[in-house]
C-alpha cells in the first residue's frame, strides 16, 4: 500500500487529506483520479490526478506467468527473481502446487538474485491446466510471491469455458460465444460438436485443417431465470482424447413484470 498526499486549500486554510492506493498488482506508470467534494458553494467539487512510477521490490523476469506445452518429455522454464537495486534477499521456500510440477531455486552471483527453474512432467493432465508456484522470501514488505504456470498437453480449448455473461430473460438479439480447439503437434480432426440443450446451437468451423477449429455456440432465448449450466461435447479422432467436454454457463435475469394499465373513469 503506497500513500499519496494532496492538499485542498479553502479561504486561506488548508486541510491535509491522505489517499491510499493498493499497489500490489501495479507496475510502472500508474495514474489515478480523485474526486473531492466539499461544502464550498463556489467550488463544490475538485478533480485531482495522482501519478506515480511503481518499482516492485522483487523484479521477476521474463514475467510472473509462463505457458508451457508438454509432450512425451519434461519441459522446463526459468524465472529470474532479483531484489531491486541489488539489495539482499533470501528465498525461504518454494512450492509448486501441482503434482506434475517441480520448482527449484538456485542463487545467482551478485546477491539478492535467484534462478527459479520450473519443470513440467509428461504426466500433466490432458488439456489446459493452471498451477501456482508459491515463493516465500525474507522481506518484511514482500513476504510472498506467486508465479502462475499454464500447462498445455494434447488438445486444448481456449477459453476452457463458454460464458454468455448476464443475459436478459426476454432476449431480442441472439447471443454468441466462441471456443477454439487446437493442438500444434500431431494433427487431429473433430468428428462432431453437440450441445444437449434445445436453446443452444453449435456450429463447427475449420481454421487450420488438422490443427485448429472454432465452435460457435448461439443462444436465441428460452432459458428460465437464474444460472444456467450446460455442456458442449466435442468428439475427435484422437484415441487419447476422444471426448472433450466444455462447460457452458450463463446468468439469466428475472423476467421484468410490466404494470397493468389503470382505467381512468
Amino acid at each position: 500500500m503506497v500513500p499519496f498526499q494532496f492538499t485542498v486549500v479553502n479561504n486561506g486554510g488548508a486541510d491535509l487529506e491522505l489517499a491510499e492506493v493498493n499497489t500490489q498488482y501495479f507496475r510502472g506508470a500508474v495514474t489515478k483520479h480523485l474526486t473531492v467534494r466539499s461544502n464550498d458553494p463556489e467550488q463544490p467539487q475538485l478533480e485531482l490526478l495522482m501519478t506515480a512510477h511503481l518499482v516492485p521490490l522483487v523484479k521477476i523476469s521474463p514475467s510472473t506467468t509462463a505457458v508451457l506445452t508438454v509432450g512425451e518429455t519434461p519441459v522446463t522454464h526459468e524465472f529470474t527473481l532479483e531484489r531491486n537495486e541489488g539489495r539482499p534477499m533470501k528465498l525461504v521456500q518454494v512450492i509448486a502446487n501441482a503434482p506434475y510440477l517441480k520448482a527449484e531455486a538456485t542463487p545467482l552471483p551478485g546477491g539478492g538474485r535467484y534462478k527459479l527453474t520450473v519443470t513440467v512432467s509428461p504426466d500433466a493432465p490432458l488439456g489446459r491446466s493452471m498451477a501456482p508456484v508459491a515463493v516465500w522470501t525474507d522481506l518484511e514488505k514482500c513476504p510472498s510471491l506467486t508465479l502462475v504456470v499454464t500447462v498445455d498437453r494434447g488438445i486444448i480449448s481456449v477459453p476452457p469455458m463458454l460464458f454468455f455473461g448476464v443475459v436478459p430473460h426476454d432476449l431480442t438479439t441472439p447471443r454468441q460465444a466462441q471456443v477454439t480447439i487446437l493442438r500444434n503437434a500431431t494433427p487431429f480432426h473433430i468428428n462432431s460438436v453437440t450441445v444437449h440443450d434445445p436453446h443452444l446451437a453449435a456450429k463447427l468451423e475449420t481454421v487450420r485443417e488438422g490443427m485448429e477449429y472454432r465452435v460457435n455456440v448461439t443462444y436465441a432465448g428460452g432459458w428460465d431465470a437464474g444460472r444456467q449450466r450446460q455442456t458442449l461435447t466435442v468428439t475427435t479422432d484422437d484415441p487419447k482424447q476422444p471426448v472433450i467436454e466444455i462447460p457452458v454457463q450463463a446468468a439469466v435475469q428475472a423476467k421484468i413484470a410490466h404494470a397493468s394499465p389503470v382505467a381512468i373513469p
